[in-house]
């Protein structure tokens, strides 16, 4: 693995620890802004494994949150 695959796998990990920790849409839009961004910068995103799973756990918290209607 080189170093830029290793510090992207890295940045999606936090991404998916800091959505596990947001509990308002608010937050959790924000952090779905950030990784749409991250994903739209050329060569960033080496493997696409961490940031489908970064983008599905911030997506799934979202919709629970918004159906409860919060």
């Amino acid at each position: 693995m080189d170093t830029h695959t290793s510090v992207n796998a890295k940045a999606f990990k936090a991404i998916r620890e800091a959505a596990s920790e947001i509990s308002d849409a608010g937050g959790l839009r924000a952090l779905s802004l950030l990784v749409d961004k991250l994903e739209n910068v050329i060569g960033f995103v080496t493997q696409r494994e961490p940031l489908d799973e970064a983008k599905s756990l911030i997506q799934g918290k979202l919709a629970a949150i918004e159906e409860k209607g919060e």
